[in-house]
């Protein structure tokens, strides 16, 4: 594909300098800016005029700098333009002219020419321009970096790079059509820039060199910074809507904020922030892209539906008995939003948390019976806000326990814990900081309505299971009881190496009684009365494993807080630094407590595995 860079009316100039400049300087250098033309590379191009190849590269980067000034005589290269006019040439390599015919003179085109010409969504365009320049007017001249102050020529770079996003299908194709004839107003080295940054709009920059020609280093950094402000741009433009509006942004010492409003602003939102990548880098700036449309707890609960079950049927397809149990705990889940942000109940954020554990299990279970592309977003939304949520709930419990202990101290002896429950109340209130960033964030709000939607569309996602030929087991009739005795063989696989577990062995194990726990939750209102006598069974060993847990989580802080307490303490005079004393005597007291749920654990696993249970199992399925 050609990719000439050269006007008709340079290569003209260039063919009669050529033949008829005084100075072999610049016939050499007319040579190799026409064999550039002609797509033959520095190599060739310097085996044929004689230079090293450093020699046609310097010639080629200066022409981009300065255009036809490089010929030192200007007056000289002005009257061969003048009489390129009208004076015929040789046929030139690529151009197509016929020998010894007038030359066609190419036309510059202006920016709105160049667009009706090549790109058929020019309203598109037109948008994505609007977006990235009301971005640029408003932070433009704020920004902290001194090497990155924009201006009024930077503008104009922009504004034609937004509207020639869309030029062609495919970058390279847009690229070749900005450069194919001149742009009126922009110099060739303006032109260059802003193919360059068409082309880099998406995937890997390369501002380097563009097209083997060496962009100057300021050139560099406002090529970055222009590419920054075009893909924030196209983020704000993804839903095609053209509805969405800017209105408002914020700069502040580390961060930008823009908020959006419009019926598709949250959508665009979500890809604008996704795209912020390269602004974060160019400036040092974090970027928070937020939308106005936010979701009402009531109007998603309502369409959750108020259930005091997740209703499942025995012939329910299993992935429409999937969407019945993950509405009923998302509805759970929203139920406890507000009192956990609230932080005044510590079990509401706990049973938020619970929940979204259950709808994360319900995805191991249900995964198969939806395809893949479909639920894969909402699980990795699930997994976030339940690691953020997690977060808060394990110092609710430290502090929770600490406190309990206390209690058992006498009064004078309280106050020991203090340099311990002040670095654990710090952390709870950055990680409840961060906490309700994510809650308030574009990215949740979007997963709870794209998620609400999913649960209430029955068909939508599911996948294709069995034929009428070769049918497959699709019902909670026929599927629970494997997923039951599965799960309880994951459980039992560990018997043998119980003697001498170790506690990260007791945790994995914690996990698998988790899982069958679920299990037979999950499919509760099917099985039979016995179902409600083995949840009770398993869910006191899975206490007992989960207190072995958290008390050796707890060995492990206080341990590494006592190893780093001189640091802790360090802007204290030593003098009034308080004994370490009774944090070592606490880490003691939940050493013995670890202890004690370890050297027990035996008989909860006992108590566990009888025949009774397993035949309490064996009949709550046998109802199926």
């Amino acid at each position: 594909m050609n990719t000439s860079f050269l006007s008709e009316q340079d290569q003209q100039v260039l063919e009669k300098l050529t033949h008829e400049a005084h100075r072999e300087t610049h016939r050499r250098r007319a040579q190799i800016l026409l064999l550039y033309n002609q797509n033959q590379s520095t190599s060739q191009i310097a085996a044929r005029v004689g230079i090293t190849a450093r020699g046609v590269r310097y010639c080629r980067e200066a022409f981009a700098r300065k255009g036809m000034a490089i010929f030192s005589k200007p007056g000289e290269a002005l009257k061969l333009e003048k009489a390129a006019k009208v004076t015929p040439t040789r046929k030139t390599r690529g151009t197509g002219q016929v020998k010894g015919t007038p030359p066609v003179r190419q036309q510059a085109l202006s920016i709105n020419e160049l667009v009706d010409r090549h790109n058929p969504d020019s309203q598109q365009a037109e948008y994505v321009c609007r977006m990235a320049l009301a971005l640029f007017d408003r932070v433009a001249e704020l920004l902290p970096l001194e090497a990155y102050r924009l201006g009024g020529d930077q503008r104009r770079l922009l504004e034609a790079a937004a509207m020639f996003h869309n030029l062609k299908q495919k970058a390279k194709a847009a690229q070749a059509a900005i450069l194919a004839q001149p742009l009126d107003g922009f110099s060739p080295l303006e032109q260059m820039l802003v193919a360059a940054i068409v082309r880099d709009q998406q995937g890997k920059i390369r501002t380097r060199k563009y097209l083997g020609v060496k962009i100057p280093a300021e050139d560099q950094k406002h090529l970055r910074a222009l590419i920054a402000f075009l893909r924030l741009a196209l983020g704000l433009g993804a839903s095609q809507s053209q509805s969405t509006k800017i209105e408002a942004v914020e700069l502040l010492a580390d961060s930008l904020h823009i908020r959006l409003s419009g019926q598709h602003a949250l959508t665009d939102a979500i890809t604008a922030q996704s795209f912020s990548t390269l602004w974060s880098e160019v400036f040092q700036l974090c970027v928070h892209v937020s939308s106005d449309l936010k979701y009402q707890a009531g109007e998603v609960l309502q369409l959750a539906g108020n259930l005091q079950s997740p209703g499942i049927q025995p012939d329910d397809p299993m992935a429409e008995a999937g969407r019945k149990l993950m509405r009923f705990y998302f509805a759970a889940m929203l139920s406890c939003e507000t009192g956990a942000r609230q932080g005044e109940d510590i079990e509401q954020l706990h049973d938020m948390r619970v929940a979204t554990r259950r709808l994360r299990a319900a995805f191991d279970i249900f995964s198969d019976y939806f395809l893949a592309g479909v639920i894969k977003p909402y699980l990795k939304d699930l997994r976030a806000t339940g690691r953020i949520l997690g977060q808060v709930r394990d110092l609710d419990v430290f502090m929770a326990r600490a406190q309990g202990y206390l209690q058992t101290l006498a009064e004078a002896e309280g106050g020991g814990l203090a340099p311990l429950l002040q670095l654990w109340e710090a952390k709870h209130q950055e990680a409840r900081t961060v906490m309700l960033a994510h809650l308030d964030g574009v990215r949740y709000q979007a997963f709870i309505q794209q998620f609400n939607v999913f649960l209430n569309s029955p068909g939508e996602g599911v996948m294709l299971i069995g034929s009428a030929d070769h049918p497959l087991p699709n019902t909670p009739r026929a599927v629970t009881p494997l997923l039951i005795y599965n799960r309880l063989a994951a459980v039992r696989a560990f018997e043998k190496s119980l003697e001498k577990a170790s506690i990260v062995e007791l945790h994995a194990l914690r996990t698998e009684f988790k899982r069958l726990r679920y299990t037979v939750e999950f499919f509760r209102e099917i099985l039979g009365g016995e179902a409600e006598k083995v949840i009770e069974d398993l869910k006191v060993i899975q206490d007992h494993l989960g207190e072995l847990h958290d008390a050796d989580v707890a060995c492990n802080i206080i341990s590494d807080f006592l190893n780093t307490l001189e640091m802790h303490q360090a802007a204290l005079p030593i003098s009034e630094r308080p004994s370490p004393q009774p944090i070592a005597a606490y880490l003691a007291a939940k050493h013995a407590e670890r202890h004690r749920l370890l050297v027990t654990f035996p008989e909860a696993w006992e108590r566990f595995n009888r025949p009774e249970l397993r035949q309490k199992l064996a009949l709550a399925v046998s109802a199926l």
